[in-house]
């Protein structure tokens, strides 16, 4: 797939695909398959309610965080948890707490979304608990 413009990574933005580049050496994806991606993996994980877990998230092109300010957050049940980046195919999500909403006895899948700079990135990773 070809998009009708570039993709700054860093930056999250836009830029025309001939003509320009991203700034201050951001890495640019011609293509769709070039861009971060979180993948769903093939076994949900198994958590306990209210036990902090770790988390490993799986992807491709995942950037690496050049300073502070450029940071993975992770959102499950509604609260914020930092992301960790591992390497360019990985992310922890650090110390998710889940709480078993009322009347679930068992199992219940929840979602944890992952966000790059503020930019949410395109999966909701099925975790089973």
């Amino acid at each position: 797939h070809v998009f009708s413009c570039s993709w700054c990574v860093y930056t999250s933005t836009c830029v025309d695909t001939v003509s320009s580049s991203c700034a201050n050496g951001d890495t640019k994806a011609d293509t769709i398959e070039m861009c971060p991606f979180l993948s769903n993996t093939s076994t949900p994980n198994l958590v306990h309610s209210q036990v902090p877990t770790d988390i490993m998230l799986t992807g491709r092109f995942l950037p690496q965080p050049r300073d502070s300010r450029e940071r993975y957050v992770c959102v499950a049940n509604g609260e914020s948890f930092e992301g960790t980046y591992v390497n360019d195919t990985n992310i922890i999500c650090s110390n998710v707490t889940f709480q078993d909403p009322p009347g679930v006895a068992i199992e219940f899948v929840w979602n944890v979304e992952v966000s790059w700079n503020n930019y949410r990135m395109n999966l909701l990773e099925s975790i089973e608990g």
